[in-house]
């Protein structure tokens, strides 16, 4: 009974959580999303804690039903889902979205009133399109569909994303690997809110490319999901050589990696001009070179530069650091070769690294962190997604403003907890932080059976 009151209580607290945010809350208001965030994260972890397996079809309709909750609402804390239909309007009227900037064709065109207010919310209306061939389609298609409804479009997707995620569940549930940690990731109120709440694709990305990590039954079927994955977003191929490392004798390399090439290769050939792919590729060098978000080292670097010799360094230190990232990723995938079973473990530190490296870290890039985690039952990446909030004090001024006192309180932790687990984890004891996060390692052999 007690149980149960504790379950009842989780899921309110994370509902209304989820939903004040997602529907409610304006990324300006720093304090309410605080609020909130912690609210959110109780109620999962209260929820959560009292998982029992004959719970599980109640809690995949719990979960159905509190995302479909979300279909309704308008992205409070990202404006990039203006890009999205403004580059799916111009597929779905059959016009490459990589030959002209919004501001080039607002010029140059008279625009649809559907299209006037896309244009009037969007940022970066002089930069081309930076979204792959695969999510132009996706675009174009619930453009297509959407028939210049924006409420339609934003359900559309929702869907889609809710679609995958329900698929990624049957096949983890169909293998008996169904335990808290994927619950944690199912209820993440952090991954709620910035997938169906603020529409980034990364978690479309991380269900197509588990399901092919999963799927083991047709290869190339298999390579295909995984492919689909990076046609999304394509830096989940950091993890691709540690998937191949990990099931290198359960699969057929050859079929494998022929389906990943067609899931990852086809969508290019229906944009096939070069000066759509010249564009495309300078916009995101632009954004590259520009951009600069909720970093850790590289702010470090740069204060250090500032610091020691009176200017930026980064134009020198920078090239150096992506060598470094390189050089790591490489000798991890080394690593992994002298133990396939610890691939997956090496790759949730490259991607870390190479984040922790990143000029840019925007909350929603360690979604993946998340999808390795609750596969090889790490904690850090859960905590760093409660603390990444933090980052969102940088909006609550009209000009993005960030606070070197939220990085620490962003990444300190991240960085302590995750070096000590780390560490921890060659020695003789692995599950040394049995206690710490809800008895969560208490569940690595409970599965639904």
């Amino acid at each position: 009974m007690k149980r149960n009151i504790f379950k009842i209580i989780g899921f309110v607290l994370l509902s209304f959580s989820v939903i004040a945010i997602c529907y409610f809350t304006k990324r300006t208001e720093f304090l309410s999303l605080i609020q909130l965030s912690i609210i959110g994260w109780i109620g999962s972890l209260l929820f959560i804690q009292n998982y029992k397996a004959k719970d599980t079809f109640l809690w995949i309709f719990l979960g159905i039903i509190l995302k479909l909750i979300l279909l309704f609402s308008t992205p409070q804390l990202s404006d990039d889902y203006y890009r999205f239909f403004w580059d799916g309007t111009l597929v779905a009227n059959s016009e490459n979205p990589y030959l002209n900037t919004p501001l080039e064709i607002s010029e140059n065109n008279e625009l649809s009133n559907f299209q006037k207010g896309l244009f009037d919310g969007m940022n970066s209306k002089e930069y081309f399109a930076v979204y792959l061939p695969f999510n132009q389609i996706i675009f174009g298609i619930i453009s297509f569909f959407g028939t210049e409804n924006l409420l339609h479009q934003l359900i559309g997707i929702r869907l889609l994303f809710l679609l995958s995620e329900t698929l990624l569940f049957i096949f983890i549930w169909r293998q008996k690997k169904l335990n808290r940690w994927w619950f944690l990731f199912f209820f993440n109120p952090f991954i709620m809110v910035e997938s169906y709440g603020n529409l980034h694709f990364e978690l479309l990305m991380v269900c197509l490319f588990a399901i092919g990590y999963f799927y083991l039954k047709n290869f190339s079927l298999k390579g295909f999901f995984l492919g689909l994955g990076a046609a999304v977003k394509p830096y989940i191929l950091l993890f691709l050589p540690f998937v191949f490392i990990k099931q290198f004798k359960q699969i057929k390399i050859l079929s494998t990696t022929i389906g990943f090439f067609i899931g990852f290769g086809f969508w290019w050939l229906l944009f096939l001009y070069p000066q759509a792919y010249q564009n495309m590729l300078q916009s995101i060098l632009l954004f590259i070179k520009t951009f600069e978000f909720n970093a850790s080292i590289f702010y470090l670097v740069r204060w250090l530069g500032f610091e020691i010799v009176g200017y930026d360094v980064i134009k020198t230190v920078g090239p150096i650091m992506s060598f470094i990232v390189m050089g790591v990723l490489t000798t991890l995938v080394f690593a992994s070769l002298k133990k396939p079973k610890q691939a997956l473990n090496f790759g949730l530190y490259g991607y870390t690294f190479y984040l922790l490296m990143a000029t840019t870290v925007h909350p929603w890039y360690i979604i993946p962190l998340l999808f390795i985690a609750a596969i090889t039952k790490h904690i850090y990446p859960f905590v760093w997604a409660m603390l990444i909030w933090f980052s969102y004090k940088a909006y609550q001024t009209e000009v993005v403003s960030e606070s070197a006192l939220m990085l620490c309180l962003e990444y300190l932790p991240v960085f302590s907890i995750a070096a000590i687990e780390i560490y921890f984890r060659n020695k003789s004891n692995p599950i040394f932080l049995q206690n710490l996060l809800l008895n969560l390692y208490t569940s690595q052999k409970q599965s639904v059976k």
